[in-house]
């Protein structure tokens, strides 16, 4: 299945970087475990490249 890219992803990928805590809620069967993977996948992505980065300099 393909994953659609909505405003909200953006939105709660944007305030990672404030030290709150972000609530996801929304009726069953709304997106909301999938955005959590998706975002949890980009996240680890990124720190792997961080991690080669700095093992290659």
């Amino acid at each position: 299945m393909e994953f659609i890219q909505r405003e909200v992803y953006f939105l709660l990928k944007d305030h990672l970087n404030n030290p709150e805590i972000s609530l996801i809620l929304g009726p069953r069967q709304a997106g909301k475990t999938t955005l959590m993977e998706k975002l949890a996948q980009e996240l680890k992505d990124i720190i792997q490249l961080a991690y080669f980065r700095t093992t290659l300099q």
